[in-house]
């Protein structure tokens, strides 16, 4: 139990949340190519959509996330995107965006 405790808390640890803020829904894969142009993480990132412009960022290296939590702010096709720090327990409907 433990182990599974410690792996979770280290996903944690990697995970960043993001919304783009706009009047629109983007393309999810437009938003997938434009993240990985523009971020071109060392070691990876794997790019999930959880619902309209709301997107699951896991990082494989600290130093990836870090360079992108502190490199903003970020632009995706004109529209801002606003990150968070993903926490297991978090409920994607009641995460609060702040609006720039």
């Amino acid at each position: 139990m433990e182990e599974n405790e410690e792996i979770v808390r280290s996903l944690n640890k990697l995970t960043l949340v993001g919304t783009i803020v706009g009047d629109r829904v983007i393309n999810k894969n437009a938003v997938r190519n434009t993240i990985l142009r523009f971020w071109n993480p060392k070691f990876g990132v794997t790019i999930s959509d959880l619902h309209n412009n709301v997107f699951l960022f896991k990082f494989k290296s600290e130093n990836d996330l870090r360079r992108i939590w502190f490199g903003g702010p970020w632009t995706i096709m004109g529209n801002h995107l606003t990150l968070k720090r993903w926490y297991a327990d978090a409920n994607v409907n009641k995460i609060d965006f702040p609006h720039s």
